[in-house]
């Protein structure tokens, strides 16, 4: 089938010819007739009709842009098998029919120009075919022969190449001789091997291009799925809304009606007794209005002996009304009052919290196109606070949702109903989301982040910030100064007194660790020979010996003997041959940080016992590593949780806040999850074989907390500290895992205080402990993880647990 697009104008959609409708290329590979050519320039630009691509020229576009020689021999070939009889003959004016071609010249021509082409002298030796034989011939057939068009060069085939800086174009033998000889400088090539040379390099450019198109084609396949779907599901959504607010007038038309009847009522049952009331007081009023005119009469009327005779009936009766009990209710036992319960602001806001509806662009996982971001807009909290005695009904939901990632472009509104939450214990769940909405930065990840400190602390930045955000080591002098600042730890409750902005030095034991993004890390293992084949992981005794290859500036250490000397005699013999120290029953393992898991917009130290949130400047796409997170804001170690048994490890972490958190916005995230599951999302609390305990803003007083997750749902929370710029906050964790009784446990060793157990936790499956740290343009975070004989004594207050 003739492909009309090779043959036709972008512009025009004529058909090119020999005459006014060269055909010429532009920069896009689109081509276009010259004769369009001379009418869509614009000065020293010309825009593609078809995709709008720029390309930019300094002269007349039709010398400048080269001819689709392609396109005029194809075309040569289309009219032959098109209908021979109708090419018209190239050299007479009266447009007679062909009837031979010239397979020196390339024309087409009548029977009477054929016969004057043999005559003359020049051209009778040339090689003339009747048109007819043509249509079977093949495309090879239609090539012209290249020839030098110099003056006095003429007939003269392209040969050679000149393949120096600034000339690249076929020349002729006597150009080889003349004007581009080698004495002068000149690279002279043969033609046909710099033929086969850039034929290779294109073929191998269009093999990669062609390897994206399976990928693009399903992702414009589900894209377009996508749109098509958008307005079934705008339906759907609309009528989700409509419904969720029909539901929500009914119950305020119902707490109405409840409150018509309420008062109705009320007034009944008081209009009742105050009529009672007025009764008995008009009969008393009336009762000592009668003895009142009959005691003045007998006083007036009567003698002495009368009123005597009378004064005791007189008396007997006054002094019965005398004693009669009248209570006049007071005007506020009367009064009818109606309390409103919520102000309008609290509804405003109730009402405004209702329901979300979201396009989160975020990473798509392997089923779909995605990061969320994730990425992927900033999240919203679905967390609302307002009590309304009103209707019980309505009053503050104990549940609460955390952050969910919906495939890309897919719209959802979250109604918030009685029915929809879900209460764990005491607690609250709500929605969780860990971006920065920055004002002026487009989508990163799965969340939009601001892109500059405060101006303050951007003046403190040092160049050993730099060189370690680069990778580079520390001078002396540079590490004396670091960029955090320490504070005391936070009390038991809000920690009130951490408010230290003043710069604290580097701790000693972060000196030979030296922060590396992913992509400096691998090439620094490459240059030095040490970068590991690939290789499954298959047992945790493996990933160690792995990665101590990875570090020799920090070997490890592990305890020589396997069992110490307090190890009990009923240790599982599965325990005994692991590398760490054992306190009684409790193992502290030897593990590092897993650093080729490490999310490319976070840092890791080389013996992988450093985590930072900070941002390397630099991608580290050009490192390659199989296991690298690209959802999960962190990395996961390399010990996995199985065996039955109790393990403990610790971790120091120190987070400085350069600006106030809002929302529900996160700092970072300790966790425990099954592996394969750790990087569909940037948390692990959703999932259902995880554990998470993360520091984020709590939205009800808006300052920090510790937060327990598991399957979505907020177990409890703990306060941290306030939630101030400038402020250090310094803590160690204890995680004791005790597979046996399926637990984990959480603790601030500083403060020698549980925090949190977990229970009924699914061991059948290894789970491994995870590390997250979030918004980075917010807040400083460093984790040092502490395991094996890094760790010198059990803390006593954990025993038991």
């Amino acid at each position: 089938m003739e492909n009309t697009a090779f043959t036709n104008c972008i512009q025009c959609h004529n058909e090119f010819d020999e005459s006014r409708r060269h055909p010429h290329v532009l920069s896009c590979l689109h081509t276009c007739c010259s004769s369009c050519l001379e009418r869509i320039v614009s000065g020293k630009q010309i825009f593609c009709p078809d995709c709008h691509s720029q390309t930019e020229i300094s002269s007349d576009p039709c010398k400048e842009l080269p001819l689709d020689t392609a396109c005029r021999n194809y075309l040569d070939f289309v009219r032959i098998q098109r209908k021979p009889t109708d090419i018209q003959c190239t050299d007479c004016p009266d447009q007679s029919s062909a009837s031979s071609f010239c397979k020196e010249c390339f024309t087409f021509m009548c029977p009477e120009c054929t016969t004057a082409h043999k005559r003359t002298a020049i051209t009778r030796k040339h090689l003339v075919v009747p048109v007819s034989e043509l249509k079977e011939s093949g495309l090879n057939e239609f090539h012209r022969k290249d020839t030098c068009n110099k003056p006095g060069h003429e007939e003269q085939v392209f040969t050679f190449y000149c393949d120096r800086r600034g000339c690249d174009i076929p020349i002729c033998t006597l150009c080889a001789v003349c004007d581009h000889n080698q004495t002068n400088g000149h690279l002279i090539r043969n033609l046909s091997d710099v033929y086969e040379d850039s034929k290779t390099v294109v073929q191998s450019v269009i093999r990669e291009i062609n390897a994206r198109g399976t990928p693009m084609s399903e992702a414009v396949d589900q894209l377009e799925k996508v749109v098509d779907e958008l307005a079934a599901t705008e339906t759907d959504i609309s009528q989700e809304i409509d419904t969720i607010f029909d539901k929500y007038q009914k119950i305020l038309n119902e707490r109405r009606y409840q409150l018509q009847m309420e008062v109705q009522n009320h007034c009944q049952v008081k209009k009742r007794d105050l009529q009672e009331k007025v009764k008995t007081l008009k009969s008393y009023t009336t009762d000592v209005k009668t003895a009142t005119d009959f005691t003045n009469r007998v006083l007036l009327y009567t003698t002495a002996t009368e009123f005597l005779n009378l004064k005791n009936v007189i008396l007997r009766r006054i002094l019965e009304l005398k004693n009669v009990n009248v209570s006049i209710p007071a005007k506020d036992d009367v009064a009818l009052r109606f309390l409103r319960g919520v102000s309008d602001d609290s509804f405003v806001q109730l009402i405004n919290g209702i329901g979300n509806v979201s396009s989160r662009e975020s990473p798509i996982p392997q089923s779909t196109l995605h990061n969320g971001h994730s990425d992927t807009g900033p999240m919203k909290s679905g967390r609302s606070e307002y009590t309304s005695p009103i209707n019980q009904e309505l009053s503050r939901s104990p549940a609460r949702t955390p952050p969910s990632e919906a495939p890309r472009n897919t719209i959802s509104v979250t109604p918030t109903t009685p029915q929809s939450v879900k209460r764990v214990g005491d607690s609250i769940a709500v929605s969780r989301q860990m971006s920065i909405p920055a004002a002026a930065t487009p989508i990163r990840e799965p969340v939009q982040r601001q892109t500059s400190l405060p101006a303050p602390l951007e003046e403190k930045k040092t160049m050993s910030t730099v060189a370690m955000m680069n990778g580079m080591p520390k001078t002396p002098a540079e590490e004396k100064t670091s960029f955090f600042s320490k504070a005391k730890p936070p009390d038991d409750h809000v920690t009130a007194d951490v408010t230290e902005k003043k710069p604290r030095p580097s701790p000693l034991k972060l000196e030979p660790s030296q922060p590396l993004g992913l992509g400096d890390f691998l090439r620094n293992l490459e240059m030095r020979g040490e970068l590991p084949m690939k290789k499954s992981e298959k047992t945790a005794q493996a990933n160690r010996e792995s990665f101590q290859q990875l570090s020799p500036d920090r070997p490890f250490q592990p305890v020589t003997s396997p069992i110490s000397p307090k190890t009990p005699t009923t240790m599982p013999p599965e325990l005994k041959n692991l590398p760490g120290v054992v306190y009684g029953d409790i193992v502290c393992p030897d593990f590092t940080f897993d650093v080729l898991t490490i999310h490319n917009e976070r840092e890791v130290s080389l013996d992988g016992k450093i985590l930072r949130n900070r941002k390397t400047g630099k991608p580290s796409s050009s490192g390659t590593a199989e296991k690298q997170f690209q959802n999960y804001k962190g990395i996961v170690g390399n010990f996995p949780f199985k065996e039955l048994g109790k393990y403990y490890y610790e971790v120091d972490v120190s987070f400085t806040i350069y600006q106030p958190l809002e929302q529900t916005w996160l700092v970072y995230e300790l966790g425990i999850c099954r592996k394969d599951i750790i990087d569909t999302h940037h948390t692990v609390e959703r999932h259902e074989h995880a554990r998470s305990c993360y520091v984020a803003r709590y939205p009800e007083d808006g300052k920090l907390a510790h937060e327990f997750w598991h399957n979505r749902d907020l177990l409890t929370y703990v306060p941290l500290s306030d939630n101030t710029a400038g402020i250090t906050v310094d803590l160690t964790y204890g995680l004791l895992v005790d597979t046996r009784r399926r637990k984990w446990t959480i603790a601030d060793v500083g403060k020698q205080k549980k925090l949190h157990t977990f229970t009924g936790i699914d061991f059948t499956e290894a789970l491994y402990p995870v590390f997250g740290t979030y918004n980075p343009d917010l807040v400083s975070v460093e984790m040092t993880l502490r395991t094996g004989s890094e760790i010198s004594a059990f803390p006593p207050f954990l025993k038991g647990f």
